[in-house]
C-alpha cells in the first residue's frame, strides 16, 4: 500500500499511476481534492486500486489524519513517497535572494517543505513498523546540488531534505525501513509547461546533455524503482534525475559550439 502525496498533479500524478499499474494499492493525497478525485479514478478506470485524500502540509493534524485514515483502509502502509511542496506562485516570485528575503516567505518555504514533509514521514513510521518494513521516497531537487540565483528557500529546503533522508535511513534502517531521495531537475510537468518561460527552457536545454528534457514518466520510473524490493539493499541515498543536467562543466552547450568550431585551443 502506497500514500503518495502532492499525488493529484505532476511528479505524484505520474508515480501515483505507475506504482498503481505495478500492483500497488494507492491513496492519492493532495491539498486539492478534485485533483486527487481525477488522478484516483483514472487509476481505477485502469484496473487499479486507489482512493482519493485531502490534506495540507501547513496542517499537522491535517497530516496525521490522512496517515490514518489511509492505514485504516488499506490495513497498514508499505510505501510513502513524500511528494507534496508548496509551489504557490506569489511565494516563488519573492523567493530570490537572501539580501531581499522576507521573513515570512522562508519560514512558509521550510513549514511546508520541510516540516510537513518531516511529519509525513513521522506519522507513517509506526505503520510502516507495523509490518516490520517500509519504503520512503522523498521528491527533493537538483537545485539542493549546486548555487542558484535565485530559488535560495526552495533550493535551501530541498538540501535539508536529503539530511532527512539520510538520518530518517540511518534511525529506521535496523526495523528494515529504507528512505531515499529523488533529486529531479527541470521537469515537464503541466506546471512547469505553464509558468515556465520558452527562453529558460531553452537555457535548459542546451545545458542537458541528452536529446531532450526531463519527463514527469522519467521520475517516475525512478520513484518506482526506489519503492520497490529492486531497491531492497538502497537507503539514504540521492539519486538525481536530470537528463545530465548537472554534472558537467558550465555552459556545455557554448562549449559544444566551441569545439565543433575548432576554436579550443588557440591559434
Amino acid at each position: 500500500m502506497a500514500i503518495v502525496t502532492g499525488g493529484g498533479s505532476g511528479l505524484g500524478e505520474a508515480s501515483a499511476k505507475l506504482m498503481a499499474a505495478q500492483g500497488a494499492r494507492v491513496t492519492v493525497a493532495d491539498i486539492n481534492r478534485g485533483n486527487a478525485e481525477k488522478v484516483a479514478a483514472e487509476i481505477v478506470q485502469a484496473d487499479g486500486e486507489a482512493v482519493a485524500a485531502t490534506f495540507n502540509l501547513h496542517e499537522p493534524e491535517s497530516i496525521g489524519a490522512m496517515v490514518k485514515d489511509a492505514a485504516a483502509h488499506w490495513d497498514g502502509v508499505d510505501i510513502l513517497f513524500a511528494n507534496a511542496a508548496d509551489l504557490a506562485p506569489d511565494i516563488g516570485m519573492r523567493d530570490i535572494d537572501v539580501a531581499t528575503m522576507e521573513i515570512e516567505v522562508w519560514d512558509r518555504i521550510f513549514r511546508a517543505n520541510v516540516r510537513g514533509t518531516m511529519l509525513c514521514i513521522k506519522e507513517t513510521l509506526p505503520f510502516m513498523k507495523q509490518r516490520g518494513a517500509g519504503a520512503i521516497v522523498i521528491t527533493g531537487s537538483a537545485l539542493a546540488l549546486r548555487g542558484n540565483a535565485a530559488q535560495v528557500g526552495y533550493s535551501s529546503a530541498k538540501a535539508a531534505l536529503m539530511q532527512l533522508s539520510r538520518s530518517v535511513a540511518t534511525t529506521h534502517g535496523p526495523s528494515n525501513i529504507r528512505c531515499n531521495v529523488v533529486l529531479p531537475g527541470l521537469t515537464l510537468t503541466d506546471f512547469v509547461k505553464k509558468s515556465v518561460a520558452p527562453p529558460f527552457l531553452d537555457m535548459v536545454r542546451d545545458e542537458t546533455l541528452l536529446p531532450r528534457l526531463t519527463e514527469a514518466s522519467d521520475v517516475a520510473n525512478a520513484v518506482a524503482f526506489l519503492a520497490s524490493d529492486a531497491a531492497a539493499a538502497i537507503t539514504g541515498q540521492a539519486l538525481v534525475v536530470d537528463g545530465g543536467e548537472s554534472i558537467h562543466f558550465p555552459g556545455i552547450g557554448k562549449m559544444r559550439e566551441v569545439v565543433a568550431a575548432g576554436h579550443l585551443m588557440p591559434d
